[in-house]
């Protein structure tokens, strides 16, 4: 175990990196705003951009809104540098990103009407060789594949451009580009890809012998009026991307090849221009305004998008009512977002300084206000997402990690004291090293496809300029605490202590078992909604996710399985050694109905809680991670979720405190039924003889069954009855996703609410599993509660004395009783209590003497004998051997005795009988046992003897126990007239020439002459009887 500073550390680290974590994500920061131009009827717009960019924590954000063919709205609000605190201003620069691709498009469309370039030309006719193939053969790619995005160049080609300022960037990309295998037939469908237009890009500078950044400022920018948009970095605002929860400066490495299609830089009074442009206010040259107008015209040879939209040049028309024009900007480290409707004279730009889908939620909750609808709630962006889910590895990781060292280091710190000790073999710790190697294997291929996955199969270089800065550390931080963990679990597995009980390791496995079961529904999500589930690899995952649960099941259960029976034999090896140190007196006042019960059924209940246990933490994890992936697709969607199970537990525990009563009588029952067994077993012979007694014995056990069955029942049913209620939930839920999500959130797409749906029915399974554990859970608490408060009362009377003690004695000259007193109350036929007192009894019992007790029933024998034993301590007085004063233990460790109720074990204990195999024999056949019963390594042949059969082989175990002290209480009671004398006038002399100190209850007054004293008890009180009288 660990010490408790190293302890403290961990918990105080934990504390320190959520609380950290929590408050980078949590921390609204006050952004400035400067409003340039509006109106009494956009007031409204200002304060609704602020609280998004607020919100959602964007650096600074730029917007201008044109309605009816009129400026509402200019400003900007937030930093142009959010670690400087310097403000956005109306000089202030944003990128365009892929808002660029309109500029090139209308590039393009400018040359095509001066005759220069044919849109319907192969590329290769303005880039010499410029040949691609599809299916290893060269085909045709024109420049209207190029400008309209159906080339068959894929998405993932990102990857291609190079970290360049270099003024040849774009020659570098044809050559680079040469002999590409396309992911389609050009022309038959249409995929997004940035290279389209930074192809495009080149073929305006071969065409035009000019750099494309100065022909499209010379020739598009100036004319249009827009005279501070450039692909220079003058005033450019500094670009920002998520860091732990919060957005932070980033310069971004700088792609010229990629300029054509997202570098160029305006502000927002020449986007204000280029609104006004857009919606047809300002009047153009012709050949320029023919142009433009081409530019709006959508191609119409391919299937339009699930949206319903068509590319245009650089521009999606929405098929919504006139229709409506529209593009975002996505670029590492600025976002941006225009939209406009001609028909409308409306008009929206949106510009971030950091990468952010969130312009264009903004920009639509702009257009929301003007069509007086409220907008809806802003949803965190997939960058954010990704910092967010980030941030949760690394608040999960780093102290994991360091979790994962300290129990490593304190478990080889106990390797090394021997406190732990290698249980494995050579083989299985290389069974364990590969095991290993391949997880860690299997993790790192897992990783090696996100790109594949979330990236649109861009390489990792570019996934490094665009993901959040938390990323790649959180994915290293995740390679490491497994690192750390599968130490941890492999040296604690090959070094075992021997009270470990692995509950860390067990509970973490139980968590990444859950976190396999997610990655399952989430890959299998993914490919449902995709045209070719294999090519982004997500099968993958799906099997590591799936190899993740199901080893993980296994190891755990495997673990819990054997924790789970060791548990069992712990607490009934401790309850036992607790009731073999309790004195006999008290143990004696408990029912050994309710022993049985605690030993048997509450031990076994008890055990099961690793059980539970792991298997909530399997789906509480799955459930977890669940809610995670519903809430980057629709946060109100992970509140429902959330709300359902919660209300589901709540329930269930409600449920859980009513039928708490009923579990407590079912187990009250338990323990009367087994009064009922022990009473079926002892008394079988009894109800055999008479059928009345035994129809009525049989009526009563009915009574007690039916009453067990029914508080079962009744407890059960309140469970169903929630459990049900909890499925209907569920499938309330589910119809409302499917019914009412589309109707109240408008920006959900089909495939979000299959996502929700799928993942409703997913977590039914997970929450079932919770809830069903709920009752067991309920019956371990009450087993627990009568455990413990069994041994609770066994601890106040458990002895102290050490058990060295009984070998101290090993003769004993006399016991003397002083002035002992002993009572106790019991309950006649009636029910009344009636009391019973024992003494004053003073005598002194003598070593190489015999002493009868004699009495009729009730008259103190059995109490007297069961006081000089020491099974019962005396109320009063004391009791000393040789002159000391003993306690009760010590008193026991001098004692050999056989009561009249005398247990005979199936094998001798406290002997070592295979030393002593001629004594066993000679005793065997002296005592005419011969033949009838064996005794081999101690053992019992057989235990099934008469009576009388039974005491002398009791008394066989009695020789040797060698003790100095004998008690006889009846023990020739049940012997033939034969074995009656022998002992009477064989063996009882024999003890007393041997000096031993020997005490026989008997009422054989035809052997009293064989004792030296004679004490007969009356009603508690002792004296002494005059064996010459008795004889006279």
């Amino acid at each position: 175990m660990l010490a408790g500073r190293y302890m403290k550390v961990v918990v105080l680290t934990c504390i320190f990196l959520v609380g950290a974590i929590y408050y980078l994500n949590t921390n609204k920061v006050e952004l400035p705003q400067t409003i340039i131009k509006t109106n009494d009827s956009a007031s409204e717009i200002g304060i609704y951009i602020k609280n998004q960019a607020e919100e959602q924590g964007l650096p600074g954000v730029a917007a201008v809104v044109l309605d009816g063919s009129q400026l509402i709205y200019q400003g900007v609000v937030g930093f142009s540098n959010s670690q400087t605190g310097k403000p956005l201003d109306a000089n202030s620069r944003f990128e365009l990103a892929s808002n660029s691709k309109a500029f090139t498009g209308l590039a393009i469309q400018y040359l095509v009407q001066q005759g220069k370039i044919e849109l319907a030309h192969s590329i290769d006719t303005y880039l010499d060789d410029m040949l691609l193939t599809y299916g290893g053969q060269h085909v045709k790619v024109t420049v209207h594949d190029l400008l309209y995005h159906t080339s068959g160049i894929g998405s993932d080609t990102l990857s291609i451009l190079r970290v360049s300022d270099s003024p040849d960037a774009l020659s570098v990309l044809v050559t680079d580009v040469k002999g590409m295998e396309l992911k389609y037939q050009p022309g038959s469908r249409f995929e997004y890809a940035t290279i389209n237009y930074d192809l495009l890009g080149a073929i305006i500078e071969r065409v035009t012998s000019q750099s494309f950044e100065s022909y499209v400022e010379a020739q598009i920018l100036k004319p249009l009026g827009l005279a501070n948009t450039h692909f220079s970095d003058e005033q450019l605002a500094s670009g920002h991307s998520f860091y732990l929860g919060t957005a932070k400066p980033y310069e971004a490495p700088y792609y010229r090849a990629n300029a054509p299609a997202a570098y160029l830089n305006s502000d927002i009074r020449d986007i204000t221009t280029w609104l006004e442009l857009l919606t047809g206010e300002k009047e153009l040259p012709p050949l320029l305004k023919a142009s433009f107008e081409a530019s709006l015209v959508p191609n119409r040879q391919v299937l339009p998008s699930a949206t319903g939209g068509s590319y245009a040049s650089g521009w999606w028309l929405i098929q919504s009512g006139a229709g409506r024009y529209e593009h975002s900007g996505s670029n590492p480290a600025f976002g941006s977002f225009i939209m406009f409707e001609p028909h409308k004279g409306r008009a929206i730009a949106v510009l971030a300084n950091i990468n952010s889908s969130n312009t264009e939620d903004i920009a639509r909750g702009i257009n929301s206000l003007l069509e007086g609808v409220q907008p809806q709630s802003l949803e965190a962006d997939q960058y954010r997402n990704v910092d967010t889910v980030s941030t949760i590895v690394l608040a999960v990781t780093l102290p994991f990690t360091l979790i994962c060292l300290v129990f490593l280091g304190g478990a080889i710190k106990q390797a090394v004291t021997g406190q732990r000790q290698f249980i494995s073999s050579p083989l299985g710790m290389l069974n364990k090293l590969l095991l290993s190697s391949v997880f860690m294997a299997g993790l790192a291929v897992c990783l090696y496809t996100i790109p594949q996955l979330f990236f649109a199969g861009v390489t990792w270089d570019v996934v490094s300029v665009w993901a959040p800065a938390s990323f790649v550390p959180a994915l290293i931080a995740l390679q490491i605490s497994a690192f750390s963990f599968i130490l941890y679990l492999i040296f604690s597995m090959s070094w075992r202590a021997q009270d470990d009980k692995q509950v860390f390791a067990n509970a973490t496995l139980g968590a990444i078992s859950g976190l396999g079961n997610t990655l399952c529904i989430f890959t299998i999500n993914m490919a449902i909604h995709m045209d070719d589930p294999l090519a982004n690899q997500s099968y993958i995952i799906f099997f590591f996710g799936m190899i993740l649960y199901v080893a993980g099941q296994k190891i755990v259960r495997t673990q819990v399985l054997n924790i789970t029976h060791k548990t069992v034999y712990e607490m009934r090896m401790k309850m036992v050694n607790k009731i073999l140190r309790s004195p006999y007196f008290k143990m004696e006042q408990v029912e050994k109905e309710k022993i049985q019960t605690v030993l048997n059924n509450d031990a076994e209940l008890i055990s099961q809680f690793p059980h539970f246990l792991i298997s909530i933490i399997t789906s509480a994890t799955t459930l977890f991670f669940c809610f995670i992936y519903l809430g980057t697709v629709n946060l109100t969607g992970l509140l429902l979720a959330l709300g359902v199970v919660l209300v589901a537990i709540t329930m269930f525990f409600i449920a859980g405190m009513r039928v708490n009563g009923y579990i407590e009588k079912a187990r009250t029952i338990q323990e009367h039924f087994f009064h009922f067994i022990n009473d079926l077993i002892s008394g079988l012979k009894e109800l055999n003889l008479n059928e009345k007694k035994s129809h009525a014995f049989s009526k009563d056990m009915d009574i007690s069954c039916q009453d067990y069955r029914q508080s079962n029942v009744k407890s059960g049913v309140k469970f169903v009855n929630v459990l049900v209620m909890g499925e209907l939930l569920f499938t309330v839920v589910v119809g409302f996703v499917a019914f009412i999500y589309p109707v109240l959130f408008s920006n959900l797409s089909a495939a979000d609410v299959t996502t929700f749906v799928l993942v409703f029915l997913y977590m039914t399974g997970p929450v079932n599993g919770i809830l069903q554990n709920i009752p067991q859970l309920m019956q371990i608490k009450v087993a627990w509660g009568r455990a413990t408060e069994f041994s609770n009362y066994l601890n106040e009377f458990e002895s102290k004395v050490p058990q060295q003690l009984a070998q101290k004695s090993k003769n004993a000259h006399s016991i003397r009783l002083s002035d002992v007193t002993y009572s106790y109350q019991s309950h006649d036929g009636s029910g009344q209590r009636q009391s019973f007192m024992l003494g004053p009894i003073n005598f002194e019992f003598k070593a190489g003497e015999v002493t009868f007790i004699t009495g009729g029933n009730g008259s103190g024998k059995s109490t007297l004998a069961k006081i000089i034993t020491g099974l019962y301590r005396p109320d009063k007085g004391q009791v000393t051997v040789d002159g000391h004063v003993v306690n009760s233990e010590q008193l026991s460790a001098l004692y050999t005795a056989i009561f009249c109720d005398y247990h005979l074990f199936q094998k001798i204990y406290g002997v070592e009988a295979d030393s002593k195999r001629a004594e066993i024999d000679s005793h065997l056949e002296a005592l005419s046992l011969t033949g009838i019963v064996s005794i081999e390594s101690g053992v019992v042949s057989s235990t099934k003897l008469s009576t009388g059969q039974r005491k002398r082989l009791a008394l066989l175990v009695s020789h040797l126990d060698e003790r100095p002290v004998y008690l006889f209480d009846e023990w020739a009671a049940d012997q033939d007239p034969k074995f009656r004398k022998v002992f009477y006038e064989g063996i009882l002399p024999e003890l007393k020439r041997q000096n031993k100190l020997v005490i026989v209850i008997s009422h054989d007054d035809h052997y009293f002459h064989v004792a030296d004293t004679i004490i007969k008890m009356e009603m508690g009180q002792m004296s002494l009887l005059d064996k010459e009288e008795l004889h006279a």
